[in-house]
């Protein structure tokens, strides 16, 4: 479904990335691993268009994205989660959810917040509450249920466990493991190794700008050389 191909890009004039590829096809849960300063986030910002390429290309669905623009990467039906979390404050909860699905008729709207809310069946509870007054985890499931209210085909959700306590963390990451058991095909950006790696089909792993492994999920976990090299497990 997505395919970078050799992608360098950067700041301004600095790069970051040099000659990226990855893979992730429909249905796969796909994890983007590395420390920080790694490039991961600028990775998704890459594959959304944030961040103009020096070189390569973005693929979806087999046609190349690269000079789309951000709004019409949306359109097509990837959608991203970011790491700072994109939540109205002095909005309601049902009231963020409603906004990002504007311009959909109203019997639509009602379907996918039905299905946020079965997801996150702790937003449903705090729907008339402001989303400033959420706890950290509850803001990261208001954050990926307003990317899924767009009705993505592909989700890019980025550090959904940073800064939250570690119950908390693996609740968030088992929720996205239902959002991928349910069909959603998802790329992954996050430092909980373990959980991340538990969950996922594949993962790749960055350092410096670059990818420096790649496999399936379950291998990368039990290779002993692989987990002190690379994944600091």
């Amino acid at each position: 479904m997505l395919e970078l191909d050799n992608v360098s890009t950067g700041y301004d004039d600095v790069q970051v990335l040099w000659d990226v590829s990855l893979r992730v096809e429909v249905g796969e849960l796909v994890s983007l691993l590395g420390n920080n300063g790694a490039g991961k986030t600028t990775t998704l910002g890459a594959i959304m268009g944030i961040l103009p390429l020096f070189g390569g290309d973005v693929r979806f669905r087999g046609e190349s994205i690269t000079e789309v623009s951000v709004q019409d990467r949306s359109g097509l039906g990837l959608t991203i989660a970011p790491e700072d979390d994109a939540v109205f404050p002095d909005m309601t909860v049902k009231g963020n959810l409603r906004v990002s699905a504007y311009g959909v008729d109203k019997e639509e709207r009602r379907r996918r917040l039905e299905r946020v809310y079965d997801l996150f069946p702790r937003l449903q509870e705090r729907t008339g509450q402001y989303a400033d007054t959420l706890s950290g985890g509850e803001r990261q499931m208001l954050n990926i249920g307003s990317a899924l209210m767009r009705d993505p085909d592909m989700l890019l959700i980025d550090e959904p466990s940073l800064g939250l306590a570690p119950m908390l963390a693996d609740d968030i990451l088992s929720e996205i493991e239902n959002i991928s058991n349910q069909g959603m095909t998802v790329l992954l950006v996050e430092q909980n190794v373990n959980k991340a790696l538990s969950i996922s089909d594949r993962a790749y792993v960055m350092e410096k700008g670059q990818i420096r492994l790649e496999g399936r999920a379950k291998d990368l976990m039990n290779d002993e050389k692989v987990r002190e090299s690379y994944l600091g497990i």
